[in-house]
């Protein structure tokens, strides 16, 4: 028998948590990558480089980063390539998968295995290897989920999720689970446990192998119930992907902000823009952004597209809200019903750059887009929407179904799909934390487009 609670690190450094806890906060709430990136390249130079604050010099805090990162890159070196962790070390390495594999490793057939760690486990897509080979090998004797609401943990967020999770040497039927418990009484309510076998968590989750979140034992009957009748929106198995989709995260807030630009405005009697993070404006003219005086501005052959973020759009709606200055603002039903009105974005990005992401993938004039970020807690949580041809960054995620032929009425049910109350039960049983990554959603159960009958799709369009 092996029990232990393995501590909850991430072996990557965290530049931002790394400066702040060594006094640099302006160094830790840097806008973006790139901006922190140069005011550490600005501790080993004197003076005011870059229009940075006077107190960026400190040679020795230059140093003491460079030694952190040197001992992540070699801790990571080393799980990485010494071969004894082949099912966690991968992604952002986390210790406690690397314990729960050890632990794993070194019961034996007539042994089990006991630890506490992050219900991440059993959900994340950095795990699925892992869990999903507990699961094939019928290894996966119990996972008990807790919310740390009470406090369990008195120095861990009150939002913070882990579990009991209980392994064996020899094989079991079906593992028993309960999830969104508060308090181990919890454990003595029958309707909040339930059992899943190999074969069910196959069905709900046949690419990943990773565990389903159910808060009762109907929740998990339902939805079994559900994926029996319904097939996954893409079976990496099977490669059964009828609706032909593929995903597009087209730009990072930090790593590419250097592409972002603030919204025109008026200066000598032009119109001038501004890159983000800059106060050099650049002369805009008919053709596009010119070259300026700035650097880091480069010269685009074409203008300017919106960036949409995730705030801005909302169930069949690609004008949800709007940016009045720095700060958003929902639309109201007045504005919605003047067909000109449109969404100011907080940045723009060039239209080249759009085009070049979807070079190859996309030939329409618009693309299905839905929020990444949401909560199970919400009124609804699954959020799609048709938007018009545009950058978005990466609050927003691309679903780019492809028919052949080309088929309107389909696509329309498509979204109307993605945005029903059936689907959104699904996606809150899918959901373990607050990111609807591509995984997940490749998972959800979607109607095939040969389930539409031509009085069905007249129907529902």
């Amino acid at each position: 028998m092996v029990l232990g609670n393995p501590p909850w690190d991430r072996i990557k450094l965290q530049e931002k948590e790394w400066f702040s806890a060594h006094g640099r906060q302006d160094i830790a709430d840097a806008a973006n990558a790139s901006q922190r990136q140069r005011m550490i390249a600005a501790l080993l130079q004197r003076g005011d480089p870059d229009g940075l604050a006077p107190l960026a010099y400190d040679p020795a805090l230059h140093a003491a980063f460079g030694e952190s990162r040197r001992r992540a890159e070699g801790e990571s070196h080393l799980v990485r390539d010494s071969g004894r962790y082949p099912l966690t070390a991968v992604g952002d390495v986390n210790t406690y998968a690397l314990f729960a594999e050890t632990f794993r490793t070194i019961t034996s057939t007539r042994g089990r295995a006991g630890l506490i760690c992050p219900t991440g486990i059993a959900t994340d897509d950095s795990t699925k290897r892992f869990f999903g080979d507990l699961s094939d090998r019928q290894a996966l004797a119990s996972l008990y989920d807790f919310e740390n609401s009470k406090a369990i943990f008195p120095g861990v967020h009150r939002s913070y999720k882990f579990s009991l999770l209980t392994t064996t040497g020899s094989p079991v039927a079906a593992a028993d689970l309960a999830f969104f418990c508060t308090d181990v009484t919890d454990l003595e309510q029958p309707e909040r446990r339930f059992s899943l076998s190999a074969e069910d968590i196959a069905l709900l989750n046949p690419n990943t192998r990773t565990c389903p979140i159910f808060r009762t034992r109907a929740d998990a009957e339902l939805t079994r119930a559900i994926y029996r009748r319904v097939p996954v929106l893409v079976n990496e198995e099977t490669r059964d992907n009828p609706w032909g989709i593929r995903f597009l995260a087209m730009f990072h807030m930090s790593n590419d902000s250097g592409l972002f630009h603030d919204a025109p405005v008026a200066g000598d009697g032009d119109l001038r823009l501004r890159s983000h993070g800059s106060d050099e404006p650049t002369a805009v003219g008919e053709s596009g952004v010119q070259v300026s005086a700035s650097p880091q501005l480069p010269a685009y052959a074409h203008d300017l597209v919106p960036l949409y973020e995730a705030k801005l759009l909302h169930q069949f709606d690609h004008r949800w809200a709007t940016y009045d200055g720095k700060d958003a603002r929902d639309l109201t039903d007045a504005e919605k019903a003047d067909p000109s009105c449109t969404v100011t974005p907080r940045y723009w990005v060039p239209r080249a750059e759009v085009e070049a992401r979807l070079r190859e993938t996309w030939n329409h004039d618009w693309l299905v887009g839905f929020r990444r970020i949401s909560n199970v807690t919400n009124e609804r949580t699954a959020l799609f929407s048709l938007l018009p041809l545009t950058g978005a960054g990466d609050s927003v995620f691309f679903i780019l179904p492809r028919l052949q032929p080309f088929a309107p009425l389909r696509l329309a049910a498509f979204v109307a799909n993605l945005n029903s109350f059936p689907f959104d039960y699904v996606v809150r049983q899918k959901m373990g934390g607050l990111n609807m990554n591509f995984y997940l959603v490749k998972q959800f159960p979607v109607l095939p487009p040969s389930a539409y009958s031509p009085i069905d799709l007249a129907y529902i369009v």
